[in-house]
Order: structure tokens, then sequence, then C-alpha cells
């Protein structure tokens, strides 16, 4: 750890809640600055909406990440997305379908690299990683 990532991780930083009217919660978040922070929320189209900033102040950033993160998940706030239980899920989708993908790219490239049809399907259906890995394990094309 270089001296000045060592500096970032001892700062202190903060978790800010951002307010409607009526003391609605719109949004958490954490930065080390969350004046400076919340000047880019400014483009979001719910700005205009906020009328109070309460911030929470936390030893480091990891602290304050944390915090935000169990924050959102207990306050639900409006406009979070990063966080939230259907973030999280739609992560694990994505994570899923891009697994899939790359498994039909790599049986694409075993095909297009002359893999006997029965490789190609193995690795498509995830029985082998790549037809790369099959020629480095030895086994005979019907395994």
């Amino acid at each position: 750890m270089t001296g000045s990532e060592d500096q970032q991780t001892r700062r202190r930083a903060a978790v800010y809640r951002l307010y409607g009217t009526n003391d609605e919660l719109l949004y958490i978040g954490s930065a080390y600055d969350p004046a400076e922070r919340c000047k880019e929320h400014k483009r979001q189209p719910w700005w205009g909406e906020v009328v109070r900033r309460a911030d929470e102040w936390h030893p480091t950033r990891g602290h304050a990440y944390d915090a935000e993160m169990r924050a959102i998940d207990a306050d639900k706030p409006r406009y979070n997305v990063m966080g939230t239980a259907a973030y999280r899920e739609e992560c694990r989708r994505l994570a899923r379908e891009d697994g899939a993908r790359r498994q039909r790219n790599r049986a694409g490239s075993a095909a297009a690299l002359g893999a006997p049809p029965e490789i190609v399907q193995a690795i498509r259906h995830g029985r082998i990683e790549s037809w790369a890995a099959w020629k480095a394990s030895g086994k005979p094309a019907a395994e």
C-alpha cells in the first residue's frame, strides 16, 4: 500500500442522507466530501425534491460504505438503486447470463478451431471449461 492509499483508507468519510418534503428519505450515499458529491447529484431528475441533507461521519471510507449499504437496505430510500435487494438480484442475474454467454463463446471458438462436435457440446453445457483445457487434460474426445 502506498502512502497516499494508506492516507485515503484512514481519511474520514460520511454517510449522507437526502430528504424531501415531509422528511421523506430520497437518497443515501457516502463520500469524503458530501457537499462536493451532491454537486454531481444535481444532474439527477429527482434533485429538485431535495430540501435538506444530513451527514453521519465515520472514521474511514470503508466504515462509511458499510454503513451506507446497511442504511440503504434498512431504510429503502426512494431513489437509491445500488445497494437494494433488487440491484443485488439484477447483478446475480447478469453474472449468470455473462457466464452462459462466455460458455457459448468458448464453445464457438472451439468449433472454429476444429474441436470435435462432442467437445463443443461439452463446453457449451459446462462439462469442459474450454478446448484448451480439454487438450491439456489429455483425455480422449469420447469422455
